[in-house]
């Protein structure tokens, strides 16, 4: 009996109940998003598989004009050939394993400053608690291979000896699989190098092996890419922002953004505001709960501290950090890059580091406000995650918005797909009228799915080429002006 209750203590339950929060990214499968690059980069590895042949690039080209690398297709060719060409199997593998780095994460944060279970929990849960994370977590994009491997990357960095045994290798091919998926984590690269150079536990000999071995097994990996870019003239696809200090200093705020409720409008699109409406006084609950400026100003204060702290570790972990935050902002501000919030990938982790810094130094230098701070920090964490279950809601309601950065989920465009192929004849054309549901991810469900297996189906944008003419055509809207469910309906027009 005793040893059943010691089971139940306290610590051990706020465990179970952050690992639950994590958990919750794999319910609500019906509301997966899939969108735009989704189905391009699910398309290519069914290209590779029946092909017989690896890419070499992405086929989504960057906003400067490159191509990405090709690991994201490696991986969903893996994915598929392990679990088929459903695209909810690609979208939990990319659950599982963005979930399984940022515990380890959490666990090696903890354990490097000798912490408990309890300090565990707290820092698992506020991770959980963030929509940004929780939507990035349910999707079968390339970019979030940039944020696992960087989250894993840290958990051996601020762990013990970096420099040595497998670590190296660890190290470079979570590093080439970054860089082969997006090029925003080379500012990454500069910081890795400069953590492990000056790691002076390990010997010089030791530190130079370390070095070249991350560097030559993250370009081994990256040959076919960087082959591919030799060949390759780069024109920008869409202007950026204007580079300025003032741009560095806005992208160091960034990570605090997405690490809690403050620009998620941006997943909504047109639908923030009916979200609000039909969220109501809960909404409004939500709003009080947006500080960005005061948890960077949080961070960057205990990051600035951990410089200073007795605990070698610490300062390894402040280090690091601020390292990180400066030459991301520095690489995304005089880059001109656009200020999108999956551009933080690599420097994700930094607040999280710095609140759990600041943390540490106010139980040392003012306990009285320790338990406070922590309260609070756990009422923050248990408000953001109120609002996943509450968009949750809402996307149920809804079936999903009618915006590009949502828009109807994965189930909803099987749902009328499925009876498209089932009920039209053979040879059709589909319309899709919806401007928001990617003729991208169409196109892949109709290749993979089996209801349409017989189907020879061909999918424009409407207005669609008059030239292309077939016995049947279909158009694909949404049925509502909320939300994303679809409807089927006779085209009228020419055909």
């Amino acid at each position: 009996m005793k040893a059943f209750v010691d089971r139940l203590r306290v610590d051990n339950l706020l465990v179970a109940l952050a690992l639950a929060m994590f958990a919750y990214r794999f319910a609500n499968r019906d509301l997966l998003p899939f969108i735009n690059d989704h189905g391009y980069l699910l398309s290519a590895a069914q290209n590779e598989i029946k092909h017989g042949k690896w890419a070499m690039q992405s086929p989504i080209v960057g906003t400067q004009g490159l191509r990405y690398g090709p690991t994201p297709s490696w991986f969903y060719r893996v994915v598929q050939m392990l679990f088929g060409a459903d695209p909810q199997a690609s979208i939990l593998a990319i659950t599982a394993l963005l979930s399984i780095s940022q515990l380890t994460f959490a666990a090696s944060l903890t354990r490097a400053l000798r912490e408990n279970k309890t300090f565990f929990a707290l820092v698992a849960a506020f991770i959980a608690s963030s929509p940004y994370q929780f939507i990035w977590s349910r999707g079968a994009w390339d970019n979030t291979l940039v944020e696992i491997s960087v989250s894993f990357m840290v958990a051996i960095l601020i762990g013990r000896a970096p420099n040595r045994s497998w670590r190296p290798l660890a190290l470079g091919a979570l590093l080439g699989v970054a860089v082969g998926a997006h090029l925003m984590v080379l500012s990454f690269v500069p910081v890795l190098i400069g953590f492990l150079a000056t790691d002076f536990s390990a010997s010089t000999k030791r530190r130079i092996s370390a070095i070249t071995i991350v560097v030559a097994v993250a370009a081994l990996i990256n040959v076919p890419y960087a082959l591919a870019l030799f060949r390759t003239h780069a024109h920008a696809s869409s202007p950026g922002e204007s580079a300025s200090l003032g741009r560095v200093f806005s992208e160091l705020l960034q990570p605090a953004r997405i690490s809690g409720l403050h620009g998620m409008q941006y997943f909504f699109d047109d639908a923030w505001s009916d979200f609000q409406d039909w969220a109501g006084d809960v909404g409004q609950l939500f709003d009080l709960f947006t500080f960005p400026l005061i948890i960077a100003v949080l961070s960057f204060a205990g990051l600035l501290n951990g410089l200073s702290a007795t605990s070698r570790s610490a300062r390894r972990i402040a280090f690091l950090a601020l390292g990180t935050a400066v030459a991301h902002a520095w690489f995304l501000g005089f880059g001109g890059l656009s200020l999108h919030p999956h551009y933080q990938y690599p420097a994700w982790w930094v607040t999280v580091a710095g609140l759990v810094l600041f943390a540490a130094w106010l139980r040392a230098s003012a306990p009285r406000l320790w338990n406070p701070f922590v309260v609070a920090f756990a009422l923050l964490s248990a408000t953001q995650f109120a609002f996943i279950v509450t968009m949750n809601a809402y996307l149920r309601d809804r079936v999903g918005t009618n915006g590009e950065h949502y828009s109807a989920p994965l189930a909803e465009q099987q749902r009328v797909l499925r009876n498209f192929c089932e009920t039209i004849p053979r040879q059709s054309r589909l319309v899709n009228a919806t401007n928001t549901v990617f003729s991208s991810t169409l196109r892949y469900i109709i290749d993979t799915d089996p209801a349409c297996a017989a189907s020879k189906i061909s999918i424009c944008d409407d207005p669609c080429d008059e030239s292309d003419r077939f016995d049947h055509a279909t158009r694909l809207e949404f049925a509502r002006d909320e939300g994303g469910a679809l409807v089927l309906i006779p085209d009228q027009g020419k055909k």
